[in-house]
């Protein structure tokens, strides 16, 4: 009887550890622990992956506290007692700036957080009469520099592939800068057909009398570099006040010249949704409630493309590739047939999504590519399950094998609930995960790589 008694005990004990450990053993994969932040990938250089630590709850409150206990005494400023001090750069007026200043690392391929050096620049431009400035850092990374913002509240700067050059954009205009250098210069021409911007603001203010929309011109609007970073595409509305709406069009940077890709005929609006190689983009029109996607070539000869499904709604663009959700709630993956037929696709991978995607806003750097690999062989996307609209689950896809990877949380030793609030790939096998748990009220996160295919023990 003793003997059936420990056999069974014995039994559930098994069975026990299975339930525990199986999770982890399922996704084939090994979770690192990297740091108590939330750790925002800003560049990849040469495969490289650069991060900064981004303010989160808990840092902002302890800001608070420590500017709301400080007092001065005598010319010297003291801290209230209990109130911890903290370490601030001040501005011309001598007024404390209360941002910490970031902290630039790059993540090791042994999963370790490594200092960049930097050097911080401050750049000026005109913003209707408003002079704005914005902190940008040169970082050395192996012996090349490339640019990032250094202020955690700009997200202003949109770099371009290799991160050695970016620009700057709002309704008057474009300003590049380049690694290595300080300073911005203006590369949008002043005029358009012989009128300013305040010109032709005047002009839409006449057309929309008795209307309240505002009467707005954006010159260099959703600016996105090519691939080799030698071309810019941005939608505009300059050229549409009689007609209203937007058109595209397309900047060489070497050459200084600007043209019409995708002109605007009737209203309606237009909007790049990212590079498929140097030569071709993919576009979206949007005319009285209706959505199409199009394919052009930097000539601006243009093909409708044909997405399953009704409402397709584009995720990402990579290299020929698109990702895409619809009314029905798969999510694709199509190649483009560039070769023979641009306006035709293959598809690779589609499945139904038993949830509602979570898409969190990009790093500018990735816009295009935020689902896919660097290499486009594998795609991951968060979605909260119809079960449980609380949590998040990640799945990754190897778009060879069709092969999916689910994860739901990390592993955790002092059991407090954790759910995924973001994801940026690495490289190939390697995803930087931000997780998010409430700790004393108090929103926290914490940033963790999962490496794919990899089988050893969990390393928190």
């Amino acid at each position: 009887m003793n003997r059936k008694i420990i056999f069974a005990s014995a039994v559930v004990v098994v069975i026990c550890s299975l339930l525990i450990i199986m999770p982890l053993l399922a996704s084939n994969g090994k979770w690192t622990y990297l740091a108590p932040e939330d750790c925002q990938l800003i560049a990849m250089a040469d495969n490289t992956p650069v991060v900064y630590n981004a303010l989160q709850d808990k840092d902002k409150k302890k800001i608070s506290e420590a500017v709301s206990g400080t007092f001065v005494e005598n010319g010297m400023e003291v801290f209230e007692e209990g109130k911890a001090p903290m370490e601030f750069n001040y501005d011309e007026s001598g007024r404390p700036d209360i941002v910490p200043s970031l902290k630039f690392k790059k993540i090791t391929p042994e999963n370790a957080l490594a200092d960049v050096s930097k050097e911080v620049f401050e750049v000026s431009y005109q913003d209707g009469e408003e002079t704005k400035k914005a902190k940008i850092a040169n970082l050395t990374l192996d012996g090349k520099t490339i640019l990032a913002s250094a202020d955690p509240e700009c997200f202003g700067l949109i770099p371009s592939p290799d991160h050695t050059k970016g620009i700057f954009y709002n309704e008057k205009g474009l300003w590049l800068l380049q690694a290595g250098k300080q300073g911005a210069s203006k590369v949008s021409k002043d005029k358009y057909n012989g009128k300013s911007y305040n010109d032709l603001v005047n002009e839409l203010k006449k057309k929309l009398t008795g209307s309240e929309g505002p009467a707005i011109i954006w010159w260099n609007d959703n600016p996105i570099f090519s691939p080799d970073g030698s071309k810019i595409v941005y939608t505009t509305n300059r050229d549409c006040v009689e007609s209203g709406g937007s058109s595209i069009w397309l900047y060489d940077l070497a050459s200084g010249e600007e043209q019409h890709l995708i002109r605007n005929t009737g209203g309606e609006h237009y909007r790049c949704k990212g590079w498929l190689n140097t030569k071709y983009i993919i576009y979206q029109k949007l005319a009285r409630g209706s959505s199409q996607y199009f394919i052009a070539d930097v000539e601006g000869n243009s093909q409708e493309l044909k997405l399953d499904g009704e409402k397709p709604d584009i995720l990402s663009v990579y290299s020929e590739m698109i990702a895409y959700t619809n009314e029905s709630r798969n999510i694709c993956v199509v190649k483009v047939d560039l070769e023979n037929n641009p306006g035709s696709v293959n598809v690779i991978y589609e499945k139904p999504i038993e949830g509602v995607l979570r898409q969190t806003m990009p790093p500018a750097f990735s816009a295009t590519r935020r689902n896919f690999s660097p290499d486009g062989s594998k795609l991951a996307y968060l979605y909260a399950p119809d079960s449980n609209e609380t949590v998040r689950h990640l799945v990754i896809v190897d778009l060879n094998t069709k092969e999916e990877t689910f994860l739901k949380e990390v592993p955790s030793k002092d059991r407090v609930r954790t759910v995924f609030y973001d994801f940026d790939w690495l490289d190939n096998e390697r995803l930087l995960i931000r997780v998010s748990r409430i700790v004393d009220g108090m929103n926290e996160i914490s940033s963790w790589v999962y490496s794919e295919g990899v089988v050893g023990d969990e390393n928190y």
